[in-house]
């Protein structure tokens, strides 16, 4: 679900039932869409680096709170790859799009 927190409401901006998804599933999509943005942008392949995924895995949850109170988010995180910092950010319409795929 997609919730936007305005006070006094809660406001459900999209819903998806998909029985077989779990949030650790959209993490996951959020982490490889990351991570995949990333590795265009700079030529190389975080997915070999468990460390790194780590890294971005707990970027991605900072960035879906977020994103759940706000129509865009970034996510940032210093000293990513090689002294790159990933610096990125996604609306709510890209992240109901990723939800549909």
């Amino acid at each position: 679900n997609v919730v936007e927190f305005s006070k006094p409401r809660c406001t459900v901006k999209a819903t998806a039932y998909e029985t077989n998804v779990s949030g650790a599933d959209i993490d996951e999509m959020l982490v490889q869409y990351f991570a995949d943005r990333f590795n265009k942008k700079h030529g190389c392949n975080l997915q070999e680096n468990k460390r790194v995924m780590l890294k971005i895995r707990l970027a991605v949850e900072r960035t879906k709170k977020t994103l759940n109170e706000n129509p865009s988010a970034r996510i940032n995180q210093d000293c990513l790859y090689e002294g790159i910092d990933l610096a990125d950010s996604i609306t709510k319409e890209e992240y109901i799009e990723l939800l549909e795929s």
